[in-house]
């Protein structure tokens, strides 16, 4: 093992630099993560002349790629960046470096398709957390994958993607490049197609006179299901969503039904929507982003008389961690410990529990009850911010279970514009009920 054997708490040299500003309220939730792999609490500090238990930051506009160094003699790490806002990509490479037997890792692409298979392979072998949970044995997933190595341009990526999702994790992946949209619809891929589960009015599907139960036309439906991987409450629907994502430009889809009508549509990039809406009594909280907190808020203070609220999170596919953090801490009312987490070490191995220690943000009075709506798409930051909701005395959950994927995923290049995406936690509920894989629901 390369990484210093830190002998006290580890001062990362971030408080202060323009531009790393954004990254400091996900490092205070996170840092328990970094502190699973130094083996030594993490505190952020402003620069100063420190030489040992040090997490240094580096602005070189020259370099070729940010990496990430170990001095073990001086107990020194240093992240090189060509610009502050690059730091995340070094945060990413914690994990590699403690893996690695070189003093210095890099986030850059590999040059061959054999280095991204060993690459994904010891990734995940040391980082996944899962294996036990979800009763999986790597090498011998792997096996089934030992003529990778032959392979090039499409026929490489659909094996690898077909080998990842084998671990069942939705956020542990091998992602194509592209930005993405996701339109406004539900479906589930099966044999036939993606049957649409809701079709919004006024869509562009629902104007073309597509209703659920439609059947969207899918060329190879079984290998969409073949290469995502999801928790099984979700699979199906997981697999409709990749494969009903849109780039930035218009898409057209085909889609027949029972009787056999047929019809097209193009389908645009939807135009933005806020994540809070209420109707009545009810907040549909669709996603977790900056606005979500303070619209949250608003919503709430006008319901505060409300002898019921109901929260609406079905569908809701996560988001922002420091989104779903503010927005829990609105709605409990002690601090106090709601649960723990535990994290990978970056060698194959798992940490402690820590726990999981929230402070309420006083500014609402308590709610007389909350009835949480959920889902199997509702997970990753919306299991966040359930988590500490769903044992409350004056909250019940309906549906479920959740998709059991809070995950916490850290992202590596690969090639051709390819990431992979690895899980790095285990979170539990106050009752010590892990939510990955099983998720959350009434008898959680």
């Amino acid at each position: 093992m390369v990484l210093p054997n830190f002998d006290q708490t580890v001062h990362l040299e971030i408080l202060g630099i323009p531009g790393a500003d954004r990254l400091i309220p996900l490092l205070k939730l996170e840092r328990r993560e970094f502190e699973a792999v130094l083996g030594q609490p993490l505190e952020l500090v402003t620069p100063r002349q420190t030489h040992r238990n040090v997490w240094q930051v580096s602005v070189e506009p020259d370099v070729c790629a940010s990496s990430l160094h170990a001095d073990t003699a001086n107990l020194r790490l240093t992240s090189r960046v060509r610009h502050p806002g690059d730091l995340i990509e070094t945060l990413q490479l914690l994990h590699s470096l403690a893996r690695s037997t070189a003093s210095s890792v890099q986030y850059s692409e590999a040059r061959t398709y054999a280095e991204v298979a060993e690459r994904i392979s010891s990734e995940i072998a040391t980082t996944y957390p899962y294996f036990a949970l979800r009763e999986l044995q790597w090498d011998r997933i792997s096996s089934r994958y030992s003529d990778i190595d032959s392979l090039s341009g499409a026929a490489f990526w659909c094996t690898a993607q077909r080998w990842v999702a084998e671990l069942g994790d939705a956020h542990t992946a091998v992602r194509a490049p592209g930005s993405l949209c996701h339109p406004p619809y539900r479906a589930e891929m099966t044999a036939l197609g993606a049957r649409l589960l809701s079709v919004p009015e006024g869509s562009s599907a629902y104007l073309a006179g597509v209703r659920p139960g439609w059947f969207v036309v899918v060329d190879d439906p079984l290998l969409w299901l073949a290469t995502t991987g999801a928790s099984r409450q979700q699979h199906a629907e997981v697999a409709a969503r990749r494969f009903m994502a849109t780039p930035t430009t218009p898409r057209t889809f085909r889609a027949r039904d029972a009787q056999g009508g047929a019809t097209e549509w193009e389908e645009f990039p939807p135009p933005p929507t806020p994540a809070v809406q209420r109707r009545g009594s009810t907040l549909r909280i669709a996603r977790f982003d900056r606005t979500t907190a303070p619209l949250l808020f608003e919503e709430l203070g006008r319901l505060r008389d409300e002898p019921s609220v109901v929260l609406d999170l079905r569908g809701n596919t996560g988001g922002s961690l420091v989104a779903a953090d503010a927005c829990r801490r609105l709605l409990i009312r002690e601090p106090g410990e709601y649960g723990s987490i535990q994290y990978s070490t970056g060698r194959g191995s798992m940490s402690g529990h820590y726990p999981l220690w929230l402070e309420p943000e006083p500014c609402l009075p308590r709610l007389h009850h909350i009835r949480l709506l959920v889902d199997s798409m509702t997970y990753s930051a919306a299991e966040d911010f359930l988590q500490p909701l769903v044992h409350l005395d004056n909250v019940t959950v309906e549906g479920g279970p959740t998709g059991g994927g809070s995950g916490r995923p850290r992202t590596l290049p690969l090639m051709d514009g390819y990431t992979l995406r690895v899980s790095t936690a285990i979170t539990y509920t106050a009752r010590g009920r892990p939510i990955e894989l099983y998720g959350l629901g009434p008898s959680t």
